[in-house]
């Protein structure tokens, strides 16, 4: 086990430990990617917020939406309208299949 000693000497403390050194460094690196995040974070908020794309890629307008398709989920909505007026005004009768 004496070769894991010597590989691993630089992560060792040695004879004194340095608590606040660690402490330190831990927070040090800590509020440079906190400040990394903030930075990149309000960086693209303000890039989208001025409307500009985040990616060069330009493209065509795409159709966002069929019409056919549109009267096709209106129909759907309108019978389930139906239905459901028909149920709430009770021309369905309910049968209980256990009796």
């Amino acid at each position: 086990m004496s070769f894991l000693k010597q590989d691993f000497k630089i992560f060792q403390y040695g004879e004194q430990t340095h608590p606040v050194r660690d402490w330190l460094t831990l927070l040090i690196f800590s509020a440079i990617l906190l400040a990394t995040s903030i930075i990149w974070n309000v960086y693209l908020f303000s890039k989208i917020a001025s409307g500009e794309m985040l990616s060069g890629v330009t493209s065509a307008p795409v159709e966002v939406f069929d019409n056919a398709n549109l009267m096709k989920v209106e129909g759907v909505f309108k019978r389930r309208a139906i239905l459901e007026s028909g149920y709430e005004s009770g021309d369905f009768a309910f049968t209980d299949p256990s009796r």
